[in-house]
């Protein structure tokens, strides 16, 4: 989940406005992990010792784009000695800030405190350059939302994920901040509309495409219309056309795309998919998103078998499982809520 929408939700809750499903999101966050709960326990500190503070310099609030570069050339510096830094924070006369250079495993913290006592909730709700305001939305488990852009854009928002859109048309670029699975349907107004993940860019002017957003990983799948993939911090861009699949792999840094005859990236939320000619390495990873689960395909030469299937229709997935297991001759086992496939071959088929 990415730090701002960690923040916001940290603003929230330290302000008495955070509502039901985002306490369940945010305990949800806390309890992942020891490092989220330290995390958490050391903005609230910050913001109780904070009660009485006051900037010595007035800000005015820009990007989060500066945000972000703000972060970054904290993050790319090596470590060192502590000694005693200036750098320059956006304002509106470039103020200097003297900073010591700290641990890195608390350098996010320093960032995220700064980002509360300072900008507050403004920091948290602006946009680079538009004047239009912003609204977040987080699902929880077993929750869809649909979304009706003041651009007449629609999005449809999957499970666990968080979304923040504008509520007003922009002046600029129509911008969405993402972390998990939605739909779009972008009505064309002669504005680009981009989608921000954590690791890349997806451009379009009027198009319908589904975007499954990860940490490691960002998936566009065109259902129609032309989308451009550009991982962040890079030149590298591929254009994508309809039934095209875009992949940025953030360890290997890997950007591809690959067609396919039939379109699954809305199945989520049509409840129908369908296969023609599709290598299993595609169609399991389309079962993946469809049922939110996690396939691991132990024999590797199964990767490249081809499948075609009649259109389903809420399935189940061992269901589906089941007509493959006859058709390749695999076996599979659902343990620690992962699929396992083992053995079979493409001949068979």
């Amino acid at each position: 989940m990415k730090e701002y929408f960690i923040l916001q939700l940290l603003h929230r809750q330290f302000t008495g406005q955070l509502e039901d499903a985002d306490k369940t999101l945010l305990s949800d966050w806390v309890s992942q992990s020891p490092d989220n709960q330290a995390f958490s326990d050391s903005i609230l500190r910050i913001w109780h010792a904070s009660a009485n503070y006051s900037p010595p310099v007035s800000f005015e609030t820009r990007t989060e784009s500066a945000f972000e570069k703000f972060k970054s050339a904290i993050q790319n510096e090596q470590p060192q000695a502590p000694v005693t830094k200036t750098m320059h924070v956006v304002s509106p006369k470039e103020p200097t800030a003297s900073i010591r250079s700290l641990n890195p495993a608390r350098w996010l913290t320093g960032i995220a405190a700064a980002a509360i006592l300072t900008f507050g909730a403004y920091f948290l709700m602006q946009q680079d350059g538009n004047s239009s305001s912003f609204a977040t939305l987080a699902t929880i488990a077993d929750q869809t939302q649909e979304i009706q852009l003041a651009d007449e854009s629609t999005v449809w928002v999957n499970e666990k994920s968080t979304i923040k859109y504008f509520d007003e048309v922009p002046s600029e670029d129509r911008r969405i901040l993402l972390d998990g699975v939605a739909f779009f349907d972008v009505a064309p107004n002669g504005k680009p509309f981009i989608v921000e993940t954590d690791n890349a860019f997806i451009r379009v002017l009027g198009t319908e495409f589904n975007v499954t957003a990860t940490k490691d990983k960002t998936s566009v799948m065109v259902k129609e219309g032309k989308v451009e993939l550009q991982p962040k911090l890079s030149n590298q861009k591929i254009i994508l056309m309809e039934n095209m699949t875009g992949v940025y792999e953030v360890p290997t840094k890997k950007l591809y795309r690959k067609k396919s005859k039939t379109y699954n990236g809305d199945s989520w939320m049509t409840g129908g998919f369908s296969f023609e000619d599709e290598k299993l390495s595609d169609v399991f990873e389309v079962l993946e998103n469809h049922f939110n689960t996690d396939i691991y395909l132990k024999n590797l030469d199964l990767r490249d078998c081809e499948f075609t299937s009649p259109v389903y229709q809420d399935t189940k997935l061992e269901e589906v499982l089941d007509v493959m297991q006859i058709i390749y001759g695999f076996s599979y086992e659902l343990k620690d809520g992962r699929y396992i496939i083992e053995d079979g071959s493409c001949g068979n088929n």
